[in-house]
């Protein structure tokens, strides 16, 4: 029944009268019908009625078998997407794990590449066999330049020192090229690390230090220009971390030798009075850091050092006096670290700057001043070959002062005494010359101080 009553008296019955009555008059019982009226059992209701009459069941067989169907469809639909569910998981879990150990295992290398960079090479460096890692440094760029993928932060803050040491490795094996590549990977990334997280001083002080690196290997290459903007880099990131952390001693003595070593290179660029003026911050950046520790021999010699160079800035001016103060300044802080350490570096230094000081006499004409301090270099040379025979440097530097001996004495058109310095300091620098191919010569305040 679609429409009208079931109602057999109403207007709109919807049965046609031969199913209410027999032909003779008889009334019928009513008939039964499926009625898909919205308000009666609707076309769903309608639908089970007819097929459960034509199956022959009953209505609520029926509606129990279809719920068991739905359900029955239900439990297949729900399995298939366990199953795939159960895959799916089982497939991330696998790629996790692999993941997991493939940055294991990249941690491992990395991690071995900083031991054979680091601890590995201070000990190497310490009995003159830097070349047994060689291959390390070509390989590690190699493996560098192959890998990739997402670092967590601390691995890649430990590939950024890797790259830096070596470089360090490279340049002390004089590969200036190999070198600069590595410092400019290291630079990059630490670059990457800090635009991350912006406030992070470890970070910040890691691009410090391959600022320098890149600087440093450009100053030994003659690029003074390229040379001067890295190492301003370099100081004005050390400046950044002291305002950060004023009483962080390693900060402060990063900007010490930023300053030292824009220094050297606007000396070495000729421009005097700038480099006077960064030496002079150098002095003012870690005259209280050694007041505040007297004993630290470090930060004495560092001191020394920034007065040797304004000693040597001043003789470039001409301004001879104020070098020999400066150099006397400078030999007074060597003088005392030597008293605290005892250390032969020191001592060596004490010549060093007692030729320096021999030079500023000799410039002023004051010839017996100057061999008193040259003779007094000669000394503490002579000790320091006693001490170690086999030293070339030290040897090299007792027969050169011992020509210079002979040089001041040429007013006096060599006297015998000075005839027999020269020929023996002759002597000895041709002995040395045929044992080594290529000796390396003794030369005072030359290169960056870092």
């Amino acid at each position: 029944m679609v429409d009208g009553s079931p109602q057999r008296t109403a207007d709109d019955c919807a049965f046609p009268l031969s199913l209410l009555r027999l032909p003779d008059g008889t009334v019928l019982p009513e008939p039964l019908a499926a009625d898909i009226r919205p308000l009666a059992d609707g076309k769903r209701g309608g639908f089970e009625k007819i097929a459960a009459s034509l199956l022959g069941v009953g209505i609520d067989d029926l509606r129990q078998r279809e719920q068991q169907r739905k359900v029955r469809l239900l439990s297949i639909i729900s399995a298939g997407a366990i199953s795939i569910a159960i895959v799916t998981i089982a497939l991330a879990i696998s790629a996790q794990l692999a993941r997991e150990e493939s940055e294991l295992r990249q941690a491992q290398a990395e991690r071995l590449i900083g031991f054979m960079l680091g601890d590995l090479r201070t000990r190497l460096k310490a009995i003159g066999r830097l070349e047994v890692l060689d291959a390390v440094g070509n390989e590690a760029m190699e493996y560098f330049s192959t890998v990739n993928g997402d670092l967590s932060r601390e691995d890649a803050l430990a590939r950024v020192k890797a790259l830096r040491q070596i470089g360090e490795v490279q340049f002390e094996q004089g590969q200036l090229e190999s070198a600069l590549a590595g410092f400019i990977q290291s630079r990059n990334f630490a670059e990457r690390l800090l635009l991350l997280e912006p406030t992070n001083n470890e970070y910040l002080f890691q691009l410090s230090q391959a600022e320098f690196w890149v600087g440093y290997v450009e100053w030994k290459k003659s690029q003074l220009a390229a040379a001067e903007k890295s190492m301003q880099r370099y100081m004005d990131h050390s400046r950044t971390l002291v305002s950060r952390d004023p009483g962080n001693v390693d900060y402060r003595l990063e900007l010490a030798y930023s300053l030292s070593n824009l220094g050297a290179i606007a000396r070495e660029r000729s421009q005097s009075e700038m480099a006077l003026a960064y030496f002079k911050q150098s002095i003012s950046s870690t005259r209280p850091l050694l007041d505040a520790t007297p004993d630290n021999t470090h930060y004495r010699l560092l001191l020394s050092e920034s007065w040797s160079w304004v000693g040597s800035t001043m003789l470039d001016l001409g301004r001879i006096d104020e070098a020999q103060v400066a150099f006397e300044t400078s030999l007074a802080e060597v003088k005392v670290a030597w008293n605290i350490s005892r250390d032969p570096s020191h001592h060596e230094e004490m010549a060093d700057l007692a030729i320096f000081i021999a030079d500023t006499f000799m410039n002023k004409g004051q010839v017996e001043q100057a061999m008193t301090r040259y003779n007094e270099a000669l000394t503490i040379l002579s000790t320091l070959v006693k001490h170690d025979p086999e030293n070339a440097n030290w040897r090299w530097a007792r027969f050169n002062v011992m020509r210079m001996i002979a040089e001041a004495d040429r007013p006096k058109l060599f006297t015998s005494n000075s005839t027999k310095v020269l020929r023996e300091s002759i002597a000895g620098l041709e002995k040395l010359v045929k044992q080594y191919d290529r000796p390396r010569l003794l030369t005072f305040n030359n290169g960056l101080r870092c």
